[in-house]
């Protein structure tokens, strides 16, 4: 593989010292492990390499495979989410969550100052949060394999929709990309996201975004 191959993969994540499932793609792993959301779309993962849409130390090991091949790669905590920060971890009064309208319970994911953080205990009218990533100072373990790596320019483009899940119509020549939504509009920000991927990797001059109804 290289920068800027398009490719599809399969997964499952682990955290190294318990083995316990983060995340993956399988649903028949999913169900086996009695995790299986039925919300959840399980399908391989879309993925442009260089665009930063996993850990790097996971792209870098992924330039090494091939269309076809399945291995297992560790990565350490440093190369993951970094160390735990003692110092991400604040106490709040109960009745700054009260005076917001959160009931807060250990677990719970709240967004304070634009920072989302997890409860971790309460008591003594304090409530205890986390602000660390949930993986911080977990060493990974990922079951990776590479199903298929993308070429065509028309399937380039329904893979750019994808990653968005976006479902629509396209069409694409040398000068322009037609994409109709049906009965849906975009934020301006994922469509600015997906015009930079259609030109950086299709090499269009305009692309076009049509609404019907």
């Amino acid at each position: 593989m290289q920068i800027g191959d398009f490719i599809r993969v399969d997964y499952v994540g682990r955290l190294k010292d318990t083995n316990e499932i983060f995340d993956l793609t399988l649903e028949e792993v999913a169900k086996k492990e009695g995790i299986y959301d039925e919300k959840r779309k399980y399908k391989p993962a879309c993925i442009i390499l260089g665009e930063g849409m996993i850990l790097k130390a996971l792209e870098d090991f992924l330039l090494s495979m091939n269309v076809g091949e399945k291995k297992l790669v560790t990565i350490s905590h440093e190369n993951a989410f970094g160390k735990r920060k003692p110092e991400l971890v604040r106490s709040f009064p109960l009745d700054f969550f009260k005076k917001e309208g959160v009931e807060p319970k250990p677990g719970l994911i709240v967004n304070i100052s634009g920072f989302l953080g997890r409860i971790q205990t309460i008591g003594s009218g304090r409530v205890m949060v986390d602000f660390n990533h949930p993986l911080a100072g977990r060493d990974l373990i990922y079951e990776i394999e590479i199903k298929e790596k993308i070429d065509d320019p028309l399937e380039k483009l329904r893979f750019i929709l994808e990653i968005f899940d976006l479902d629509a119509k396209s069409k694409i020549n040398e000068k322009e990309t037609t994409i109709e939504i049906e009965n849906n509009s975009i934020e301006i920000k994922t469509k600015r996201n997906v015009v930079y991927l259609i030109k950086k990797y299709l090499k269009v001059e305009r692309v076009i975004f049509l609404e019907s109804f």
